[in-house]
């Protein structure tokens, strides 16, 4: 571990103001006529650090070597299973690859899922509030400003403020009308009104087009990250740039306030996920962290944190780094034609960072890599304190898992219980959707699969199919008696015709309740705000866990 302080080369640009372009009402936007484009996104995610493709082509090799027998990455299954509660088809994919799933919740149950062809809004039984409506209908308001494609969208709830918030990107590969979409919502109710931003998507100026966002939020901005590339075919790497916005002023619709930091090195840095408080706590902190592990391999996670408000006197960026044990990209998978000998590859994507949230000073993060040949998911923690990170792996021989999507699903912020959402697929198994749960103590629970696969996915030709950026979680944090997280991802499907000449081999996707069985446990004689002992796992078979805290030195009786 180092601590490399304030970053020599990171710069902050001075704080602009951009006025709120439009406000859009999803209620009219779904019973309006709707325009789309259809865009088939055939080009391959750039991943610029890390010689990604040389590293997964190495590891295919394992791959194709590999014996399905017991490995030392799959993890003792010592923790409680999670429960698949209501589960529901989502907002169906018709023109797209991938589905890039990205979902939120509100504490009136009120959910909120996009993908890359449409944004819906469901109760928790599944009924739609506002029916799947294209990204082309939504923003209409703009043509002709936004008639190229949509893509990479995500979507977070505040319960601070009890709004949700959006951002999808604009023209792909285009370093001239490049932009980042945002959409605020006016009040906690996703149905009704949202005050729409656009921002420059090269803003250094360097001809670039921003790729692959992630958001998150404190209690006071917004935090953004997304990855700079310049024009194909090469798609050279242009670094990568974090905005820090208020959200007083998006929220009330009036002009944002934006600091754009840059100037990260463009042969370290890339895709730095941040990891705002797991449980969205009101903790009054202004800082965020940053998680960041290489898409090809290292033996390196990196954390950057921006320490305070864009207003801030002194605010700065802080870098450190950990070691940590070898990682890599993992080959690309295949899957197979039940009703045929047909064969196809799928992109398991690379190491980089998926989610990421913060706990008690531990940031817990998510990323695949290989693992003896097949694709594994990892589940790491960065502990603050200690200055130390550490990462476990749940792998099955044989079988490709990726995408894993990350949330707390503990109880408070000293359980650090986590639920895991991931998509699983072999020459068996059809692209499915599945979740585990890790405890404490970083024991993984047995799988559950939550939704499986119909068919196979047959959309792309001459590549490996699109399987995935990213999936969908998040907490619900209207703190029901049990810890519950929603998950919204991508199955093989048989789909409405794709526009790839009558093609019905796509993706559906699915939205599920997951809840832990890790319960608490009640301490007789043992006022409320005393009581922190935990047992777990819960029910326990052969071994349990007891933590506890003493206010002073006792006899305790167990």
């Amino acid at each position: 571990f180092f601590q490399d302080g304030l970053l020599a080369q990171i710069q902050s640009s001075e704080i602009t103001r951009l006025p709120k372009s439009i406000s859009v009402n999803l209620t009219d936007a779904a019973a309006s006529n709707q325009w789309q484009i259809n865009l088939r996104t055939s080009v391959k995610k750039p991943n610029a650090i890390g010689n990604v493709d040389e590293v997964k082509l190495a590891n295919k090799i394992e791959k194709l070597l590999q014996q399905p027998t017991p490995s030392g990455n799959l993890n003792k299954t010592l923790g409680a299973n999670p429960t698949i509660g209501k589960s529901f088809e989502g907002n169906a994919l018709t023109s797209l690859t991938p589905a890039d799933n990205s979902v939120a919740i509100n504490k009136n149950g009120q959910i909120v899922a996009v993908n890359n062809f449409s944004m819906a809004v469901y109760d928790t039984n599944g009924n739609a509030q506002i029916t799947p409506t294209t990204w082309n209908g939504i923003l209409s308001p703009f043509s002709p400003a936004l008639t190229r494609g949509k893509f990479d969208p995500r979507v977070l709830y505040d319960p601070h403020h009890d709004r949700f918030i959006f951002i999808i990107l604009h023209a792909p590969v285009d370093t001239l009308r490049n932009s980042l979409v945002l959409g605020f919502s006016q009040t906690g109710d996703p149905t009704q009104g949202w005050n729409i931003y656009n921002l420059n998507g090269n803003p250094l100026k360097n001809d670039a087009w921003s790729d692959y966002p992630s958001m998150a939020i404190n209690e006071h901005e917004l935090f953004i990250n997304c990855n700079l590339f310049g024009r194909p075919n090469q798609f050279p790497y242009r670094g990568t740039y974090i905005q820090q916005i208020n959200l007083d002023e998006p929220y009330a619709g009036d002009p944002l306030q934006v600091r754009t930091w840059s100037g990260f090195s463009d042969t370290i840095f890339i895709t730095l996920v941040p990891a705002p408080h797991g449980q969205m706590a009101a903790t009054g902190d202004r800082h965020m962290n940053f998680v960041m592990t290489n898409p090809g391999q290292d033996t390196l996670v990196r954390l950057v944190t921006i320490t305070d408000t864009m207003n801030a006197p002194g605010v700065a960026v802080l870098n450190s780094q950990y070691t940590v044990p070898a990682y890599s990209a993992c080959a690309d998978g295949y899957i197979k034609d039940p009703n045929s000998t047909s064969i196809d590859s799928i992109s398991t994507g690379s190491s980089w960072v998926h989610n990421a949230f913060t706990l008690d000073s531990i940031v817990h993060f998510t990323f695949a890599s290989n693992a003896s040949g097949s694709c594994g998911i990892n589940y790491g923690r960065i502990y603050l304190d200690q200055q130390t990170a550490e990462y476990v792996t749940y792998s099955e021989p044989g079988t490709d898992l990726a995408f894993p999507a990350l949330a707390s699903i503990g109880y408070d912020d000293k359980d650090k219980s986590a639920a895991i959402m991931y998509l699983r697929a072999d020459t068996s198994i059809l692209p499915e959707i599945c979740v585990i749960t890790v405890d404490d103590n970083k024991n993984f629970s047995g799988a559950q699969t939550v939704k499986t696969g119909d068919s196979i996915v047959d959309i792309l030709t001459n590549q490996a199919e699109r399987w995935g950026d990213y999936s969908g979680i998040a907490r619900n944090y209207a703190n029901p008696s049990t810890p519950e997280v929603w998950i919204y991802g991508c199955y093989a499907a048989y789909t409405d015709p794709l526009w790839t000449y009558g093609a019905r081999k796509g993706y559906g996707n699915w939205i599920a309740q997951i809840k832990t069985n890790d319960g608490p446990v009640s301490v007789r004689n043992t006022p409320a705000k005393k009581q922190t002992a935990r047992l777990y796992p819960n029910p326990a078979t052969s071994m349990y866990f007891l933590d506890f805290e003493l206010q002073k030195t006792s006899e305790v009786y167990i």
